[in-house]
């Protein structure tokens, strides 16, 4: 996707957009169309003429909507609002209780903060029962949407775990196969990861677009960053992390491009060119969760040709997916009823309608757009076969299924979107030679302190 594309359609979702559903119009009389339905089939629809209001950060809730509507005879109205200014928005709305939603999505950055505010109902009591599910989630997920008393507050549907997305041409030509397994391996460590590093800067390539994609692999004991008795935990390997990054920055190992840029987005598609040197390069890997391959590197195109048409990403089929150093993940949607919403039945079956319920809506769904469930009661028969051309025919849903069971719930905490950022920051701070290593720690533990006073910092 080109930057220009990607700019307006970030103008786009900075408006709130209201989306009205089926029903239409009053909500206490049905439309023409569900008069229609049900002269056709003699029946009243459960929910025939109601309106169920849902705010979310995300489209993603689209589909759901309509199928829920033709299934139920309602209306559903949902309100997108963009995620960076989604939790500073509903809040005030959800502690006052006026104009409230029924149903509310959280993101992984802030979903604990949620869970533990008393925003959600509780969905572990009667007559939700929603312990009984918990079997059928893998465990991060499932514990992500739960309170610290270990009540289900919000349900989510997908698994946002990650992987490491590689040419096949590059692979084949540098180190004689692209077979996923293969270059697995040879990504396994932080150290194997460097020689391979080497291996493709000798070939005139680089190993990631830029130093960010190593963050994913610096906790691989999944040590929280605030333990159980509230202090800050600082493992070696995240100071290791440090040293890899200015390492990747001296030697050149990536194509310094900044995530999200014109570059970063580029180097999907096409060479680009290595930080402001002239030279160009082909970017051999990009670390990337589930939603990356369908949102971010099959989006990835040169400009719009003179006829205004899209072409198809040159890259189509020459990419697989393999693991890293550890697992991990990025991002997710989940969501939940609120606690004082009027409609909490109706809004209950919304939530399963897209958070578990594999008929009539989510198995279809997610056979049609290759997303990655969290469901295990769906899961086995999800991932038979599945084929993705993008990879070559790779089945990349076999292949994440098995990263998430990897993940360990334990290690999240309500900080660690901010402090994720504090430590990123420490270290752009460290491979641009603006402090020392020890400096740059140090204003990451002032930062932390700063946001959290509460949090024990040695």
């Amino acid at each position: 996707m080109s930057f220009r594309k990607i700019y307006s359609l970030l103008l786009v979702f900075v408006m709130v957009i209201s989306i009205a559903g089926c029903g239409g119009g009053s909500s206490d009389k049905p439309t023409s169309k569900q008069k229609a339905s049900n002269e056709n089939n003699g029946t009243e629809r459960k929910y025939e003429g109601e309106k169920l209001v849902v705010w979310s950060f995300t489209d993603e809730l689209l589909p759901a909507k309509e199928a829920f509507e033709e299934e139920y005879g309602c209306e559903v109205e949902v309100s997108i609002t963009p995620n960076e200014d989604y939790p500073q928005t509903i809040k005030p709305v959800l502690e006052s209780g006026q104009g409230a939603p029924d149903v509310f999505t959280a993101e992984a950055g802030y979903v604990l903060d949620f869970v533990n505010a008393d925003y959600y109902e509780n969905l572990s009591q009667p007559p939700y029962h929603a312990d009984a599910l918990k079997n059928d989630y893998v465990d991060y997920v499932y514990a992500t949407g739960s309170d610290y008393d270990g009540n289900v507050r919000a349900l989510s549907w997908q698994m946002t775990t990650g992987g490491i997305f590689y040419r096949r041409s590059v692979a084949k030509e540098v180190f004689g196969t692209d077979d996923p397994k293969a270059i697995g391996d040879k990504l396994s460590s932080l150290d194997k990861l460097f020689q391979t590093a080497e291996e493709l800067n000798a070939a005139g390539y680089r190993i990631f677009s830029g130093e960010a994609d190593l963050r994913w692999f610096t906790n691989p004991d999944q040590i929280p960053w605030v333990d159980e008795n509230n202090r800050l935990t600082i493992p070696d390997s995240r100071i290791d992390y440090l040293d890899y990054s200015k390492r990747l920055r001296d030697e050149e190992l990536t194509a310094l491009a900044t995530e999200w840029s014109p570059a970063w987005f580029g180097g999907m598609y096409g060479p680009i060119q290595v930080g402001e040197s002239g030279e160009e390069t082909t970017v051999f890997a990009y670390a990337l969760p589930t939603w990356g391959l369908h949102y971010v590197l099959k989006t990835s195109t040169p400009e719009e040709t003179a006829d205004g048409e899209t072409p198809k990403n040159p890259t189509w089929g020459d990419w697989a997916v393999t693991s890293g150093p550890c697992s991990y993940y990025w991002g997710g949607t989940w969501l939940g009823v609120y606690k004082n919403s009027k409609k909490k039945e109706m809004a209950w079956d919304f939530v399963k309608f897209i958070a578990h319920d594999e008929e009539p809506f989510l198995y279809d769904w997610l056979k049609e757009t290759g997303d990655v469930t969290s469901i295990l009661s769906i899961q086995e028969k999800y991932a038979e076969g599945f084929e993705e051309s993008f990879l070559g025919g790779q089945n990349h849903v076999k292949f994440f299924i098995e990263g998430g069971k990897a993940i360990d719930p334990k290690r999240m905490t309500k900080y660690d979107k901010d402090l994720d950022n504090y430590w990123n920051s420490a270290r752009d701070d460290y491979i641009n030679g603006l402090k020392t290593k020890e400096e740059a720690i140090q204003g990451f533990k002032e930062a932390a302190k700063a946001a959290y006073p509460d949090i024990q910092i040695n």
